[in-house]
């Protein structure tokens, strides 16, 4: 168990002993399950028995200002202009990856200076603090889609828990939006993201091969800016979703560039 993985060049790597640790907890749990549950023949859990490594130092490095610089100039020449507050939203909160892309408007409260977390590793919901230049991100970032022209009149969902909570209610509200709901098994209401998840099982999840879940977690936002800028839809005469927006060609043009 702790000899070595496959890094992605191929070339092997001592397995972290974090990652030991991790997977023996994880057969450890299940020899507890088969004993307590499944009557497993054992009186004691034998993986109680083993010696697991020692935890690693926790991080505590930041981008020194020269890196921070280096990275900050090939993020802002990158195509897509979300790459830009990703990135420097990251580096100000210390936001996960998935928590600033999976972010709403609606959980963005630039009056308080905090981000309301819903969805977090651990699922237990959380605040994140905002500094001034991260205000001042979202700030930009919202007037950036608000000169798309797009206004939110309602919003359809699934009868999942977060879509009944009392924020998310209080953020529809707050905005303007009202609330409906899909009936109980009858997905005809729920057809648009039903047809946008299979696309993108077939073509981000499964399109290619990955080495790893986070490998394939990296590239859902560069498929996400393909299927609404470039993809072309059969629905809308082969064109892509972006030109529904009620901006002109010349003005996408610059704000994609």
């Amino acid at each position: 168990m702790a000899g070595e993985d496959r890094a992605r060049d191929g070339k092997p790597r001592p397995r972290a002993g974090n990652t030991v640790r991790l997977e023996l907890a994880l057969i450890g749990h299940l020899f507890t399950i088969a004993i307590k549950e499944w009557g497993l023949g054992l009186a004691v859990n034998p993986v109680l028995n083993i010696r697991r490594p020692s935890p690693g130092a926790g991080r505590n490095r930041r981008l020194a200002e020269a890196e921070e610089r280096r990275l900050m100039a090939l993020v802002d020449d990158y195509s897509i202009p979300m790459m830009r507050w990703i990135v420097r939203t990251a580096i100000e909160t210390s936001m996960r990856s998935s928590e600033i892309t999976g972010l709403r408007k609606g959980q963005v409260e630039l009056g308080k200076r905090v981000v309301r977390l819903l969805e977090t590793k651990n699922t237990v919901p959380r605040t994140v603090p905002l500094s001034k230049a991260a205000t001042e991100l979202f700030r930009e970032a919202l007037a950036y889609f608000e000169c798309f022209g797009v206004s939110i009149q309602r919003v359809l969902t699934d009868n999942g828990k977060s879509f009944h909570s009392a924020l998310f209610a209080s953020s529809c509200l707050e905005l303007g939006i009202s609330q409906k709901f899909t009936r109980a098994y009858r997905p005809q209401t729920n057809g648009k993201a039903e047809r946008f998840i299979q696309s993108a099982l077939r073509e981000w999840a499964y399109g290619q091969p990955y080495s790893s879940s986070d490998q394939r977690r990296e590239q859902l936002p560069a498929w996400n800016h393909f299927y609404n800028w470039h993809r072309p839809h059969h629905g809308i005469n082969l064109k892509p979703p972006v030109s529904r927006l009620l901006v002109p060609r010349k003005n996408l043009l610059t704000l994609h560039s």
